[in-house]
């Protein structure tokens, strides 16, 4: 009886550890699906860590994967790879002031307009560079996550 009662306790905290993870979810927004991945993960990583019930002899090392995987994870979450990447661009163009970006009207169009910008020809080659690096150290990013949860996961049990 002992032990129903606190399987009920746990579950109860348990759901209200979602509580907050869930009231800020979205289905607008695939950001929230990283979320909910990564509240689930750090749950398992705490129980691997510091569980009385993880019996497993690999359980540090589990918790350690998990670790590594909330790392990109939270990479993936935060999606400052622009900001990353633009450090190079800062570096060569410490003067250059972000937001002096214009719109002007395209000919016969009501619905759009045009951006206009005051970058040179070789900020903006290099400001396009920046762009596809940061495309690529994302793309990295969701390679390696998923690379990682197909490889590891059906062994993260205890």
């Amino acid at each position: 009886m002992n032990f129903r009662i606190k399987r009920f306790y746990r579950k109860i905290k348990n759901i209200l550890s979602w509580m907050p993870v869930l009231w800020q979810s979205y289905e607008w927004d695939y950001v929230y699906f990283l979320k909910i991945i990564k509240k689930k993960l750090e749950l398992m990583e705490d129980f691997y860590l510091h569980s009385e019930q993880a019996y497993s002899l690999d359980a540090e090392q589990t918790a350690e994967q998990i670790r590594e995987s909330i790392i990109i994870l939270y990479r993936m979450i935060e999606g400052n790879y622009l900001s990353v990447a633009l450090e190079k661009f800062d570096e060569k163009y410490p003067d250059y002031e972000w937001g002096k970006f214009e719109t002007k009207p395209i000919e016969g169009r009501t619905d759009a307009v045009e951006w206009v910008n005051d970058m040179t020809e070789e900020q903006l080659e290099l400001f396009r560079e920046c762009g596809k690096e940061s495309d690529d150290m994302e793309n990295l990013d969701y390679e390696a996550f998923f690379n990682f949860i197909k490889d590891r996961l059906r062994f993260w049990w205890d």
